[in-house]
């Protein structure tokens, strides 16, 4: 499926989250600069594998998938205009587009959640808790560029909590009214 810059930039699917305890090794993949992976894994709260597998903390049964798709080629466009003599790779940086995406995000997925009455539990980090999210969102028809091209796709999941499941109450992974 080809997207176009009138492509949905948004969307809510209903999924059957696709469980791979493999998914939490993923961060420690070297990338550039970072010959051992991530280095917030096993050091954030958040951050595998310090993080139970999604079925310990949902309920069985499908979840519903929020995404938001980036234009990252017109980022790049618009950053190397404004900076000449950057790089693609600075002029990409998720530093200057991620934290408006993750606002955009926590905006959608409160607007779901807000008023529902069941406890709810939702992340933005789905890999965390051993969700395949290509997998996922594919079987939902919802096509992800990976390895980025043009298009960085975002992607939270919210479920009703399992009962006795405990996280903290932060935005990352909310159970219960936010503070």
């Amino acid at each position: 499926m080809q997207m176009s810059a009138d492509s949905d930039t948004t969307g809510v699917v209903e999924v059957g989250p696709i469980i791979d305890p493999r998914v939490q090794g993923v961060c420690c993949r070297p990338y550039h600069g970072r010959p051992r992976g991530c280095p917030n894994f096993n050091m954030k709260y958040g951050c595998p594998p310090k993080m139970p597998l999604w079925g310990d903390v949902a309920r069985g049964g499908p979840a519903l998938a929020v995404w938001l798709r980036f234009d990252l080629a017109a980022q790049e466009t618009r950053m190397l205009a404004a900076n000449p003599g950057w790089t693609k790779r600075q002029a990409r940086c998720l530093l200057y587009w991620q934290a408006g995406q993750r606002k955009r995000m926590k905006l959608r997925v409160r607007g779901l959640v807000d008023g529902g009455g069941a406890r709810a539990f939702r992340t933005i980090c789905p890999e965390a808790f051993g969700v395949d999210v290509l997998a996922t969102m594919r079987d939902a028809g919802v096509r992800i560029e990976w390895p980025i091209e043009r298009w960085a796709t975002m992607v939270a999941f919210v479920a009703v909590a399992r009962e006795g499941s405990v996280l903290d109450a932060s935005w990352w992974h909310v159970i219960g009214p936010e503070k």
